[in-house]
């Protein structure tokens, strides 16, 4: 199973690469302006960095799994159950414990300060946007202020994200041992999920370290990956689409965060073992 996944990972590669390629090459021999060019390649890098990125890190989880002793050393003495991983994707475990721990992260306190900072961001947006450009057509005016409004909201609200992540992962710090016990207890080799039974509370910190942080990788993330966007429609309204955005420069950034989506998916597969343990009185 493992190796039919990452064929079809290296597959999923190479079908982007391809498809990248041609459409850049078709849009060059069409004569389109270089800079645009340029652009369609930069959007287009994401459809080849994720499928690559997500099978680089399988496949190296996978060699270090084959490796042997180290994997056990790091799951510690005690007794070892093995189970299936989930039949339900990653991103559907990570998507679905977001959206049930998110809220306890945001408590109306914050969501109040995430809504000032975001109308003050968009104020200060749109009035730069009038203040200091000057485009020929009046729509243009109104497209880049009311887009550069989004982007100037969504930087403050990152802000505010990033320092509640810090200050969440600060509160939350694992130990080396919990750390890696929790980021082994996955073997990619075979798809199986090991759970130490002599450390059960271990993993239970793990995970909990995990909801208590992750969560808010999605809307950082979302935040990054709008504004950017925001950012580049804007600039095409300014020069009435004769000019390369440099803003999409970041475009294919902002896809990493999203990978934060994966490794809590991951901790969840690993809560769901934890707890068919539990139930089946396997606890020590």
């Amino acid at each position: 199973m493992p190796k039919d996944r990452n064929r079809t990972g290296m597959f999923a590669v190479l079908a982007a690469a391809l498809l990248l390629i041609g459409i850049v090459a078709a849009a060059a021999l069409l004569g389109t302006p270089t800079g645009w060019v340029i652009f369609i390649a930069l959007v287009g890098f994401p459809l080849v960095l994720a499928p690559a990125a997500l099978l680089g890190l399988r496949w190296g989880d996978a060699r270090m799994a084959k490796a042997g002793p180290g994997v056990l050393t790091a799951l510690g003495p005690g007794e070892i159950r093995e189970m299936d991983v989930p039949d339900v994707p990653i991103t559907t475990f990570g998507w679905r414990a977001t959206l049930e721990h998110l809220p306890p992260l945001l408590p109306p306190a914050r969501r109040r300060a995430l809504i000032i900072a975001g109308l003050l961001g968009a104020g200060a947006g749109v009035w730069m946007t009038l203040g200091l450009t000057d485009a020929p057509e009046p729509w243009q005016t109104g497209l880049s202020a009311a887009l550069f409004g989004v982007t100037g909201a969504l930087v403050l609200l990152l802000v505010l994200l990033l320092a509640w992540l810090a200050i969440a992962h600060r509160d939350a710090t694992l130990d080396r041992s919990t750390r890696r016990l929790l980021e082994q207890s996955i073997n990619p080799a075979n798809d199986r999920i090991r759970i130490n039974t002599a450390r059960l509370e271990d993993l239970q910190e793990g995970i909990d370290q995990r909801r208590a942080v992750y969560p808010l990788l999605v809307p950082i993330a979302a935040s990054a990956t709008v504004a950017v966007v925001a950012a580049i429609g804007a600039q095409l309204a300014l020069s009435g689409g004769e000019e390369f955005p440099r803003m999409a420069s970041f475009a294919s950034m902002t896809l990493m965060l999203w990978l934060g989506l994966t490794s809590f998916g991951k901790a969840e597969q690993i809560a769901v073992a934890l707890q068919e343990v539990r139930s089946s009185g396997g606890a020590g």
